[in-house]
């Protein structure tokens, strides 16, 4: 289950960015946790990101997520992922 929302023209001067937020949330079957006990049931992750144009021919999107169970396993811990999705059109 999950859902999110996109917001355009947040930033002043960027009338065309988009920032997004969303919730994402998995659980795993009953087969699976019988077969895998110790694993926890489910997995969410919180993500914010902003899509903006740098210039005519590259977007730029940084990406923050929170993960709360990582796939749902015992042994890791909650993660904070940082990333930097690039779109070049040529």
């Amino acid at each position: 289950h999950g859902g999110g929302i996109t917001y355009k023209g947040l930033m002043p001067g960027d009338p065309n960015g988009l920032l997004g937020v969303s919730v994402a949330s998995v659980r795993n079957s009953r087969v699976y946790s019988d077969l895998f006990p110790k694993n926890k049931k489910n997995e969410t992750v919180f993500e914010l990101t902003y899509l903006t144009k740098i210039i005519p021919w590259l977007n730029l999107q940084p990406n923050v997520q929170y993960i709360i169970n990582p796939g749902t396993s015992d042994e890791l811990n909650n993660a904070l992922v940082i990333g930097l999705r690039t779109d070049i059109t040529l």
